[in-house]
């Protein structure tokens, strides 16, 4: 199963990584492909794809994510139009 991981922080990497570890197909989504976290996130997930946020919901079958807080109106307005 496809499964978009919102975010590749330590949590969004050791999910990745344990998914794919089971045969899973994990997609990153995040904002900027080249940041620390993202890298990160790939080395523990090795066969992991990374993409924008966007892209990794509509290509997942299912989506994960955690947010700190609460999600800003623009975060909200953005995830139901996807």
């Amino acid at each position: 199963m496809k499964i978009a991981i919102l975010g590749a922080g330590n949590i969004g990497g050791i999910l990745g990584s344990k998914w794919l570890n089971v045969g899973h197909d994990v997609l990153f989504g995040v904002r900027e492909a080249s940041s620390p976290k993202a890298v990160s996130a790939l080395n523990k997930a090795q066969g992991a794809q990374v993409m924008g946020v966007e892209s990794a919901i509509r290509m997942g079958r299912r989506s994960c994510f955690r947010c700190r807080g609460k999600l800003s109106p623009r975060s909200r307005r953005r995830m139901q139009n996807i």
